[in-house]
C-alpha cells in the first residue's frame, strides 16, 4: 500500500530541497578548502578566503530566493513524467543563473 499521508510527502520534499541546498554549500565549501590548504603558508592567506566567501556568500540564499525549493518540491510531488521532466529544466535554469 502506498503512503499517502501528506504530512510525510511534505517532509520528504522538504528533504529533497535541503539536500539540494547542502550539495551547493557543500560545493563552495570544497574549493574554498583546497584554496586555503594550497596558500597556507602565505601571509594572503586570509585575504584570499574572505575574497572568494564574499564572492559565494549570497549563492545559496540567491538559489532559495529564485524559488528553487518550491520547484525542488513541486519535482517531488510530480506524478506526471512530462511535468516532472519540465520542472527538472526550471530549477537547473534557476542554478545556471545564480
Amino acid at each position: 500500500m502506498l503512503d499517502v499521508d501528506p504530512m510525510k510527502r511534505r517532509d520528504s520534499t522538504d528533504d529533497v530541497s535541503q539536500l539540494t541546498l547542502d550539495k551547493v554549500q557543500s560545493a563552495i565549501e570544497t574549493p574554498c578548502a583546497v584554496i586555503v590548504a594550497t596558500y597556507q603558508t602565505e601571509a594572503i592567506v586570509d585575504s584570499i578566503e574572505a575574497a572568494y566567501r564574499a564572492n559565494v556568500a549570497g549563492v545559496p540564499k540567491t538559489l532559495e530566493d529564485e524559488g528553487l525549493s518550491g520547484t525542488l518540491d513541486a519535482v517531488a510531488g510530480a506524478a506526471d513524467t512530462a511535468q516532472r521532466v519540465a520542472l527538472i529544466g526550471e530549477a537547473r535554469g534557476t542554478i545556471e543563473r545564480c
